[in-house]
């Protein structure tokens, strides 16, 4: 019995740092989990926004002239946003998390492709703007595909981070 008291009270030191350390890099790992978390969700929450502008500046590119100085200035604000939305994916997929693979196929990358070619259609940077019901039917396309989009970025989060 002596030598079980001598031998933990030899080894408690050790052993109390070693429950310390443990303990630290659960913590640790926690709250780094938590930060990536908070931050790919920031992410989302900007690209989701960033679709709502490019939306926004759609319209207002479809309601300018053709030949006008806006028009022209408009096509470069949704491509500089267009832009934008490839850095902020390219930001998620450096993260080498499971849901958001930096290659292949997900939801949120076909969701992207869809968005940039129904915003991107055909009188984009043309000499014709669709009017009446074709502009209505494309503006509920691209709206509806930017709500996919965003669909898509929260779905593969929550497989990411359940």
């Amino acid at each position: 019995m002596s030598d079980v008291a001598t031998a933990i009270k030899d080894f408690a030191p050790a052993v109390a740092w070693v429950v310390a350390a443990m303990g630290w890099l659960v913590a640790n790992s926690q709250a780094n989990k938590r930060e990536v978390r908070k931050e790919v969700r920031g992410e989302i929450d900007e690209i989701s926004k960033l679709g709502k502008e490019i939306l926004s500046e759609l319209k207002k590119y479809y309601k300018t002239s053709v030949t006008s100085d806006e028009s022209q200035q408009t096509e470069m604000v949704i491509k500089a946003h267009f832009k934008e939305l490839d850095l902020r994916f390219d930001r998620l997929h450096c993260r080498q998390l499971s849901a958001f693979p930096s290659g292949g196929t997900v939801p949120a990358n076909d969701a992207r492709e869809k968005f940039f070619d129904l915003a991107t259609f055909k009188h984009f940077e043309t000499s014709s703007r669709p009017t009446g019901v074709e502009l209505s039917t494309l503006v509920l396309r691209q709206t509806h595909a930017n709500l996919v989009l965003t669909e898509a970025l929260h779905t593969q989060f929550l497989q990411e981070f359940r």
